[in-house]
């Protein structure tokens, strides 16, 4: 699966500016600031807006490194090995 067919690079750009977050192209590593989970998550709104920015914030790192996994850019297996049963972090 070619993951620059559903969203590209430019259309992450774009949303980050819309947001005032980084630029998550450029991001080395899955952390997700508070005010950038903040800020998506009221751009959510609904559903989002349920749950606290703590827990919004942990999801959208898991979905990071989900997304980071499908673009083939984290090439040691012992880093995300253990994700299954939960973040050995």
């Amino acid at each position: 699966m070619d993951i620059s067919d559903f969203v590209t690079i430019e259309d992450v750009r774009q949303a980050c500016r819309d947001l005032g977050i980084r630029d998550w192209t450029e991001l080395t590593d899955t952390r997700v600031e508070p005010g950038e989970a903040e800020a998506i998550r009221q751009a959510v709104g609904a559903e989002a807006l349920q749950v606290s920015r703590e827990t919004f914030q942990q999801g959208l790192e898991v979905e990071q490194r989900h997304a980071r996994l499908l673009a083939g850019r984290l090439y040691e297996v012992p880093e995300h090995a253990g994700l299954v049963g939960g973040d050995p972090e």
